[in-house]
């Protein structure tokens, strides 16, 4: 019975126009080796580095002249930043060449704030 859990196609399809799967999407395999590294890595550990990339991306963003789609900087995620484009600039097509250029994925809007905002999530580098 085929099961999208495990199909690879299913999770390479939305990819290559730049959007990350789903959780359903993702392979169970992912998932127990996401678990070992986060495990191996400690959680205390992983928190902090969160909090780490994501003040500097935000930082990042502010220096670039961009602004935080958040109105309230006590509520800035530790995992995900978005990032409000200027008007007349063009989220999706902006996502295109990042993906297309840096091999990088970032995260599109939605409903109210799609094609006007990206997000960038935090993940292990390695």
């Amino acid at each position: 019975m085929p099961r999208s859990y495990w199909d690879w196609e299913e999770m390479l399809k939305p990819n290559a126009n730049g959007f990350f799967p789903t959780r359903r999407h993702q392979p169970a395999v992912r998932v127990a080796r996401s678990h070992c590294m986060l495990l191996e890595e400690g959680l205390d550990n992983v928190f902090a580095r969160h909090k780490r990339l994501a003040a500097a991306t935000r930082a990042a963003v502010t220096h670039w002249g961009l602004e935080v789609l958040c109105l309230e900087p006590a509520e800035y995620s530790p995992v995900l930043t978005a990032v409000l484009m200027p008007p007349g600039h063009d989220a999706d097509k902006f996502r295109k060449v990042v993906l297309e250029n840096y091999n990088m994925s970032l995260g599109s809007g939605l409903s109210k704030v799609a094609g006007k905002c990206f997000a960038s999530a935090i993940s292990r580098v390695q």
